[in-house]
Formats: structure tokens, C-alpha cells, sequence
């Protein structure tokens, strides 16, 4: 049985923060996230710029104007420190292997460099965990 995937939400927050790409592409942005991650839930709250808060679960009536989802062996190959054809971002992901990219597209569209740079601070601590 696969184990199932967990951030560390704290390390993710300080190091999107602490990321350059993401301080220019997410300027002056504000926006509350969901990640699901099969039955998982995370959220992150966007604050002019700056991930100001992100917590795992939900008290189910949690808002949220992005979501960003996919099952957990999805997940697995989007965090994989070579991603797989397709799994290197999330429209790709979306297209070919099932994930949710959804709410409110023109803040995804946006800010879409953001949210690549969120994924990729996620891979770079799922992968730290993992070694």
C-alpha cells in the first residue's frame, strides 16, 4: 500500500516566501488556495504576495478561490524529483492524468508562474523529506 503524501506546511510557507521567482510572480496577489491530494486537504492563503498562512485539514467550510487537486499516485508523479512527461506542472497534469485546476481562472491564469513556483517548492521539500 502506498503511504500517503504529508508537507510539512510550515517549511513550505517559509520557503515559497523565501523563493525569488515567486516574489516577482506573485506581486501584489491575493488568494486563498486548496490542495487536495486524494481525500487530503491543504490551504494556503496568499496575501499580497506572501504566503501568510498554510494549514493541512479543513473544519469544511474552509474558503477557497483556486483548486489545485489530484490522487495521491498523481501527486507522487508531480512531486517526483524528475517529474514524468506531463506531470512537471499542473495544466499538463490536468489534460493528461486527471488532476483539478479550477475556480477562479483568471486569477489562475494570472498568476500561473506563481503557482508553478508553488509546486516546485513543494517537490523541493517532498523531496528533502524523502532522502
Amino acid at each position: 500500500m502506498q503511504e500517503s503524501i504529508t508537507f510539512d506546511v510550515d517549511e513550505i510557507r517559509l520557503q515559497v516566501n523565501a523563493d525569488k521567482e515567486w516574489t516577482l510572480a506573485a506581486r501584489y496577489w491575493y488568494a486563498r488556495i486548496r490542495f487536495s491530494i486524494g481525500a487530503d486537504r491543504y490551504f494556503m492563503r496568499v496575501e499580497d504576495g506572501r504566503v501568510t498562512e498554510f494549514v493541512a485539514g479543513t473544519q469544511g467550510f474552509d474558503p477557497y478561490q483556486i483548486d489545485i487537486g489530484a490522487p495521491a499516485e498523481v501527486w507522487e508523479k508531480m512531486l517526483a524529483k524528475v517529474p514524468p512527461a506531463y506531470c512537471q506542472s499542473f495544466l499538463p497534469a490536468q489534460l493528461f492524468f486527471g488532476a483539478t485546476l479550477g475556480g477562479d481562472l483568471a486569477a489562475i491564469y494570472s498568476h500561473y508562474a506563481a503557482l508553478e513556483r508553488i509546486l516546485a517548492v513543494m517537490r523541493r521539500c517532498h523531496n528533502a523529506v524523502a532522502a
